[in-house]
This record gives C-alpha cells, sequence and structure tokens, in this order.
C-alpha cells in the first residue's frame, strides 16, 4: 500500500476509491464485509485502530444490521476489528516509544472479543488476542484463562463441529505458546524458551482428526499447517532459524495442494534478513 512508502495523500485517495466501491454493492452481507475489510486495511496502513478506520468498522457493524437472517455477520466483522486492532497493538510492541500505549488498544480488542456470539469465531478471535496479549505479558493467568475459554468452546459442541472447534483452539494455543516462548528469548533466556517452543510443537502435533468427513478433515489439516507455520515465524524471530526451517517443513507436508503455496510464501519472506 502507498502509506507504506510514506504516500499518504495517495493511501489515502485509494482508501476513500475502495470504501466508495464497497458502499456501493448491492447485498448487505458483501457490503458489510467488505466496508470491514478496507478499515483493517486502514488500520494496517496507519497502524491506528481509531480514525478512519473505527469508522468503517461501525458503518460495517449498521449495515450488518440490514442482514437479519445471517447471525453471524456481526461476529466475522467484530473478528476482523479484533484482528486489525491486535495487528496495530503488535506494532506498538515492535518499538519502545509506542509499546505503553498498546494496553489500551489491547483492551479494546477484548470488548469486541467479548460482542463475539459464533463460536468459531470467538475460538479464532480469542487465539489471536491471546496470542498478542502473550507477546505483551507473557504467559499469564489471563492468558492462560483465555485459552481455557476456547477449549471449553469445544466441549459443549456436538460432532462433527466439535472436532473443528478443538482444532481452532488447540492452534490458539499453539501460537500463544510460540509468543510467550519469543518473549523469554528476548530476554536472553534461550534454553527456557527453546524448552517452550517444543511445548508448542508438541501441542501442534496433536492437532488431528480420526473423521471421515473431508470438511473436518479439511479444517483440521488447515489449523494445523497454519498452527505450524506461525511456530515457525516465532523460532525464526526468535534467531532459531535452524529450528524454524524445520517446523515450516512440517507444516509443508501437512498442508493440502490449496495452502501449500501459502506456506512456500511463508518460507520465502521468513528466509529475509537476518
Amino acid at each position: 500500500m502507498r502509506a507504506d512508502t510514506g504516500d499518504y495523500s495517495g493511501a489515502t485517495m485509494l482508501f476513500m476509491d475502495a470504501m466508495k466501491a464497497a458502499e456501493a454493492l448491492p447485498d448487505p452481507r458483501a457490503r458489510a464485509l467488505a466496508i470491514s475489510d478496507v478499515a483493517r486495511q486502514m488500520a494496517q496502513s496507519t497502524n491506528e485502530i481509531e480514525g478512519a478506520a473505527e469508522r468503517g468498522f461501525e458503518k460495517a457493524l449498521s449495515v450488518a444490521t440490514l442482514a437479519k437472517q445471517d447471525p453471524t455477520l456481526a461476529s466475522e466483522i467484530l473478528l476482523r476489528r479484533v484482528q486489525a486492532t491486535c495487528e496495530v497493538a503488535t506494532f506498538m510492541l515492535s518499538t519502545d516509544a509506542t509499546a505503553g500505549n498498546a494496553k489500551p488498544v489491547l483492551v479494546r480488542a477484548g470488548k469486541d472479543l467479548d460482542q463475539i456470539t459464533d463460536p468459531f469465531l470467538l475460538a479464532r478471535a480469542i487465539g489471536t488476542y491471546a496470542r498478542t496479549r502473550a507477546e505483551y505479558e507473557g504467559e499469564t493467568e489471563e492468558v492462560n484463562a483465555l485459552l481455557a475459554r476456547a477449549a471449553k468452546l469445544s466441549e459443549v459442541a456436538a460432532e462433527p463441529v466439535r472436532e473443528s472447534l478443538v482444532a481452532i483452539a488447540t492452534r490458539a494455543r499453539v501460537e500463544t505458546l510460540a509468543a510467550a516462548a519469543k518473549r523469554i528469548a528476548g530476554k536472553g533466556e534461550k534454553a527456557k524458551a527453546k524448552q517452550a517452543f517444543l511445548v508448542a510443537l508438541k501441542s501442534a502435533n496433536s492437532i488431528a482428526t480420526k473423521s471421515a468427513d473431508p470438511t473436518v478433515r479439511s479444517e483440521v489439516a488447515k489449523q494445523r499447517t497454519e498452527a505450524l507455520g506461525e511456530l515457525a515465524r516465532y523460532m525464526r524471530s526468535a534467531g532459531d532459524k535452524e529450528a524454524a526451517a524445520k517446523v515450516f517443513q512440517l507444516a509443508l507436508k501437512s498442508a493440502d495442494p490449496a495452502q501449500a503455496p501459502k506456506v512456500v510464501s511463508w518460507m520465502v519472506r521468513n528466509s529475509r534478513g537476518g
């Protein structure tokens, strides 16, 4: 996006055009999701969740009220806002100058998370939120309580939904453990971090299913692949390139044909730089 190169006026014009195009879509569901996607891109580009991005998300939620027969639409938009808010918080945590501002941003994400009613979307939101909290705080009681909340969603679900929810909740745990391990590594405790990463890897390897249902098998494979990919990314950012490369290979082996290009893209991106 042009804002990445400092061309903020050009980026603003592009976002305005994109928002107009999104608002012109006739179907309420498509319109609401398109508006929320533009809002998320705005947040990513400016590293702010307030202002134009916030107005975009509010507009999307307003449109969602028109789709009365679509009970998950508002939850889908709230998930996008949780993801965008956590991305902004992650950026803040990356620099000493803005790290102190991350906490109120994370509080906002938590409030949005509490409004999500769909269990699948809630489990995904918890994963993003818990992982970001772990980057900021480490593996605290509150973070573990979030993971327990995600796990509980699967306990009350019926088959075949339950196995998919278990996979999503386990992925949340893997990514959160990996984020906490990276934080430990950042303190110079390499041996302790390595052990924490191994615990995360063991959890990722537990994501599996015996179901014959192709939809369930596909979802579980996706969650396992994503969990391994994120784990590898955290390992590399913690400085363990060799271990990261091995875990990326595990992710590639577990990926279905549709996911494989994405994993390769992760590997290429994470092979750059120091």
